[in-house]
């Protein structure tokens, strides 16, 4: 999935016929069965990969249910709690987190942008957002990091994720009060 996200963007460099990315899309769509099977962070990390796919080639995806999907998937396995996050390694807690915080945003968009309704209440959510680390700054062998690790200057991908997810938090309040 993510060669075919990445054909999206580079499709008429590749292949002449600029459709490689279609190729790289159907192949995994044939071993979506084996990870859709499992109801994990994984499969919800593959369900997010495929809203991904489905942002460049929407008439590939079915966006409204497959965001849907990611969000309930997520919470089903309690990603929207910080409960779930005790005993985990840097690592897993931090990928738990952005994952939760990823498959929000997206339902969010899509709940907004198709007027349809939100996924979850945010007085449901506890998980905090995720630290100011880059993807590098994580590892199993790490420990949570002090507040001069994590400057702001040194992981600008993070902070715009962070400022997206409150960006949407506050649409979502916005447009839940203009609809009453």
């Amino acid at each position: 999935m993510v060669c075919a996200i990445a054909a999206t963007e580079k499709s008429w460099l590749q292949h002449e016929d600029g459709q490689i990315h279609r190729a790289f899309f159907s192949r995994a769509v044939q071993v979506l069965h084996i990870v859709m099977g499992i109801d994990d962070l994984e499969c919800v990390q593959c369900l997010l990969f495929l809203c991904m796919y489905g942002h460049n080639e929407p008439q590939s995806v079915n966006m409204w249910y497959t965001t849907s999907l990611a969000l309930q998937l997520a919470i089903g396995t309690d990603l929207h709690r910080k409960e779930s996050l005790t005993g985990q390694s840097l690592l897993c807690t931090e990928m738990s987190k952005r994952v939760f915080w990823c498959s929000y945003v997206m339902s969010c968009n899509m709940a907004i942008n198709m007027g349809r309704p939100l996924g979850i209440h945010e007085s449901d959510i506890t998980t905090p957002l995720p630290l100011l680390l880059a993807g590098d700054q994580l590892s199993d062998s790490c420990i949570h990091p002090t507040l001069s690790q994590t400057a702001i200057s040194q992981v600008p991908d993070t902070l715009a994720f962070i400022h997206i997810i409150q960006l949407r938090k506050s649409m979502r309040r916005y447009t839940s009060h203009s609809t009453r």
